[in-house]
């Protein structure tokens, strides 16, 4: 914004567009719970840079496809909040030279004091490490344990006072349902494994089962999602159309309501099309399979890739717009795009077993085992096929998420909240909560003392210092990580900056209490500006 201010007739448009890109590069990142899992399961040796580079590519190109009836389906049809939207929205009035935009002062002063906080704490707990990071609370309940912890997150408290009370009180109620029910009661009930902590245990728990559980809910929430998407979607669709057909002197739209031309939606997704059936292609071809079922299988699996894109784009986009993409839950939603693809792949192993078979897993005698097929894709299908065909996927847990998924729902339609979710760590979660809570008093404190001018005025200053508190962690967050590496690299520790040992870390961890206490007096205190004066 400071380089685009220099340009003569600069405007809030060209910094919308920044931060567009790079609010959708930060979104790309989720690529991470893929392309490693490619390494994991020892199918690449290393990351494929054209392969990475066309995935990312056709899945961008897929997502910018996918907003185009999304939006008029959430954002001009909704009332969804999309808290980060509105703090994105506030940043870019204050980088802009327009007076009228800048009404109610410029927020320079919020934005840096709030990125300054951030940086400070942020560096003091991950960088010297004299202040802990979270605190963790275990409780013995019975036979079992679970735990609460609260991160001293300055970033996530300011992404709570973002995302407001109702999605706060929706986290806290998953938090409830996943560590004060399931992992109590799986550690009650289930014995503890040989050599293993009762901590370790429950934690074990939450991984393995209460996040399979979370994605079976989700899952029922993303599909109830889409049935009541799917007439905005359709009439926005049906808009789109309308408007590419209008006679250009019939338009007379505002510029934010012009869509994509026809022309150009369809090009962009032949080239996208194309690409994935590059990509298909070549992870199928190396197995030598007969030409027809080569092209069958890229086919397929080009049509699952388009279609699940569109369902996971479609709950990302809900779930952003109900609470930020900070707070949003896409690793479940990856979970759950998986197990969906699952579906999928049982019945092509099968195909592929019964066909050629496997090393050591011949189907009919006389098989010759030279056409069998050969490694490493035919371990990792083996891998694969073990565990869907032997049940390791513990498909139990999923239908209680189900089941789950269904009562919140129906609670869902009665009181007409937003749905609840489970696939957050409570170590994420906690800070939210907190950040949601302090808002809503704090908003609720202004109406009370000043009315809806006062609350206004508040909860715009709320906004700014809330998105510095985020910006200033991130910013120091990838700075020690660049110091981390640089010592690593050269044999050093990986805290290299530390100034005390491991035996300090019971004193850091109530020295970062201490300090989480006095920002959020700080956050309070700017929010409130004079009103109390």
């Amino acid at each position: 914004m400071a380089i685009l201010k220099m340009a003569k007739d600069s405007n809030i448009l060209e910094n919308n567009m920044v931060q567009t890109q790079a609010s959708a590069a930060g979104t790309l990142s989720a690529i991470i719970f893929i392309i490693p899992g490619m390494l994991m399961i020892g199918y690449w040796q290393g990351f494929e840079f054209w392969q990475t580079l066309i995935v990312s590519a056709c899945g961008g190109c897929l997502g910018v496809l996918f907003t185009i009836p999304l939006r008029r389906a959430m954002v001009v049809h909704s009332d969804l909040a999309y808290p980060e939207g509105v703090a994105a929205a506030e940043i870019l009035k204050v980088g802009s030279s327009s007076k009228e935009q800048q009404k109610g002062g410029s927020g320079l002063k919020e934005i840096f004091s709030g990125g300054a906080l951030a940086g400070i704490v942020a560096l003091c707990s991950n960088g010297f490490q004299v202040l802990g990071s979270q605190l963790s609370l275990w409780f013995s309940v019975g036979r079992g344990m679970t735990q609460l912890p609260l991160s001293y997150s300055t970033a996530l408290v300011g992404a709570g006072y973002l995302v407001g009370i109702a999605a706060g009180l929706s986290m806290l109620v998953g938090i409830l349902i996943a560590w004060a029910g399931f992992v109590p009661y799986y550690t009650i009930t289930s014995a503890l494994p040989d050599g293993m902590t009762m901590q370790k245990f429950a934690g074990s728990v939450y991984q393995q089962r209460v996040r399979l559980i979370g994605a079976g809910a989700m899952g029922v929430a993303a599909v109830w999602t889409l049935l009541t998407l799917a007439r905005p979607v359709i009439d926005g669709v049906k808009e789109s159309l309308a408007a590419v057909r209008m006679p250009n002197a019939d338009k007379g739209k505002h510029r934010m309501d012009i869509d994509m031309s026809a022309k150009s939606v369809g090009l962009v997704f032949l080239v996208t099309v194309v690409g994935l059936l590059c990509i298909f292609y070549a992870f199928v071809s190396p197995e030598n399979l007969p030409a027809a079922e080569t092209l069958t299988f890229t086919v397929v699996g080009v049509g699952v890739a388009v279609l699940m894109g569109f369902f996971v784009a479609a709950a990302c986009a809900y779930m952003a717009g109900l609470v930020g993409t900070s707070s949003s839950p896409i690793s479940g939603i990856g979970i759950l795009a998986i197990i969906v693809a699952s579906l999928v792949i049982a019945p092509v192993l099968n195909l592929l077993y019964e066909a050629y078979g496997f090393p050591g897993a011949l189907p009919r005698p006389g098989m010759d085992p030279a056409q069998a097929l050969a490694a490493p894709q035919a371990a990792l299908m083996t891998t694969i096929a073990q565990g869907i065909f032997s049940g390791a996927l513990e498909w139990g847990y999923i239908y209680i998420g189900i089941g789950l998924g269904v009562v919140l729902v129906a609670i869902d339609q009665f009181l007409k909240h937003s749905t609840k979710s489970l696939c957050l760590p409570p170590v994420v979660q906690t800070p939210l909560v907190v950040g949601a809570v302090l808002g809503y008093f704090l908003r609720k404190h202004l109406r009370a003392q000043g009315g809806e001018e006062a609350e206004a005025a508040g909860n715009r200053r709320g906004t700014l210092f809330a998105s510095g508190l985020i910006v200033g962690e991130s910013i120091i967050g990838v700075l020690l990580a660049g110091v981390i590496v640089v010592s690593v690299t050269g044999g050093g520790s990986d805290a290299p900056l530390a100034l005390v040992g491991k035996d300090f870390a019971g004193t850091a961890e109530y020295l970062g209490l201490a300090v989480f206490a006095v920002s959020l007096l700080i956050f309070s205190k700017v929010v409130l500006g004079s009103s109390d004066k």
